[in-house]
């Protein structure tokens, strides 16, 4: 209807808007493209950006990344097998325009191929579970992919308030490519994909304030700054050939909020016949934290039998929980403890608060570090890559930015 037939039918019933549209918050909502400094990089070497969003305020959940994959090599569909789109990137680093660093994500691949299936909800629509099959989520064609990332993978975008434009205005994102031996499973060697480009590009969903709202934020940047808070992941490797680990984990933050543990045999992780991603099927035979005098959980988390028997039935239902009370991100047993196909993404999460709150969380200093016990089901020469999600604090001034753990 037009706007004189919409007055006229309010007028007649009496009825007015309660807030007239002079005090609208926003006057405009759209997606804005963002393009990379290289139009197209080649596996080894980097793609980055420096968005340009002016004065608009952008929504990190409704952000994402098209990327069009051309390979060269691999025999067969079978060859060109990719975890997720995650599998791209080694290393995803997030500065502000002032060079600060806001945001990294070491070994991308492997935290993007956990995360998304654990703790996100839209994962259904990025992932790349197998690159021959042509679906809603995939366009496979010959030797091109297209696929989409959402920004909410990387940390610092997975959040519900709208970002600042005084922190996204000059935002640097670097991705660092993986070599194909990591991003591409092959069946026998020499049969891999060779060599691979990346073009992209970013569609950033902003937000335009109007003018009286957007004065109020420039005054309060300008005096107490914009605080900002995000879950940052710290990243730590540990290689082990016994049947136990014992590692500490220091990392001096003032709320560590939860601890994922991720255990692979090590020559899956380079030679390429295997998914890189892929978790060893569930190993451990007891595993807890420590922090302080406090443990987590109260009593270690035990399963008996041998790796090839089915006994984390246990353990799954424990790190469901901890990675979503709703189970709506819950993933089935099968591929949670063995290959299915060519995935298994087994890990062990732990909560580190006693709160529903998820900004509540335990305190960690250098004498106050986190400490990973575990037991194994056998020897072999794993690989244990450990993610701490701390929160990180951000807060924004018109000229400068402040960054604390």
């Amino acid at each position: 209807m037009s706007s004189d037939t919409v007055s006229s039918l309010l007028n007649v019933n009496g009825l007015g808007y309660a807030m007239p549209p002079a005090l609208s918050v926003a006057t405009q909502r759209r997606m804005v493209r963002a393009f990379p400094q290289v139009t197209t990089s080649a596996n080894g070497g980097q793609i980055i950006y420096s968005l340009q969003s002016g004065d608009q305020l952008i929504y990190g959940p409704g952000s994402y990344m098209r990327i069009r994959l051309s390979m060269t090599g691999g025999s067969s569909a079978a060859d060109r097998h990719i975890d997720t789109v995650g599998s791209l990137f080694q290393r995803i680093t997030v500065s502000t325009r002032s060079g600060q660093e806001l945001c990294r994500v070491e070994n991308f691949d492997l935290f993007a191929s956990k995360y998304e299936r654990f703790h996100t909800t839209n994962a259904k629509w990025v992932r790349l579970s197998d690159p021959c099959v042509v679906n809603a989520d995939l366009d496979f064609a010959g030797d091109h992919i297209i696929a989409t990332m959402p920004l909410s993978w990387i940390p610092c975008f997975d959040n519900e308030t709208l970002l600042p434009s005084q922190l996204m205005e000059g935002l640097r994102i670097q991705f660092d490519l993986n070599n194909p031996n990591v991003v591409f499973k092959h069946t026998a060697e020499g049969t891999g994909v060779s060599s691979y480009t990346v073009t992209s590009n970013i569609h950033l969903d902003c937000t335009t304030l109007a003018d009286q709202f957007s004065r109020r934020i420039s005054e309060v940047s300008s005096s107490d700054g914009l605080v900002v808070l995000h879950k940052e992941p710290f990243h730590t490797i540990v290689n082990t050939t016994g049947t136990g680990i014992n590692f500490d984990v220091k990392k001096s933050c003032s709320k560590a909020v939860s601890f994922m543990v991720v255990p692979r045999i090590s020559s899956d992780t380079t030679s390429g016949l295997h998914v890189s991603q892929n978790s060893e099927h569930y190993p451990f035979t007891s595993m807890q934290l420590q922090v302080g005098s406090t443990f987590y959980p109260n009593s270690p988390l035990l399963q008996e039998g041998a790796a090839a028997k089915p006994t984390s039935r246990e353990t799954y239902y424990y790190v469901q929980e901890q990675c979503s009370h709703d189970f709506d991100n819950a993933v089935v047993y099968n591929k949670f403890y063995a290959t299915t196909g060519n995935e298994c993404i087994a890990l062990f999460c732990q909560k580190l608060t006693d709160s529903s709150d998820v900004m509540s969380g335990l305190v960690l200093n250098n004498s106050r570090a986190l400490i990973c016990n575990g037991t194994f089901h056998s020897s072999a020469t794993r690989r244990i890559d450990a993610y701490l999600m701390h929160l990180r604090l951000v807060r924004v001034f018109s000229n400068n930015t402040t960054i604390r753990d």
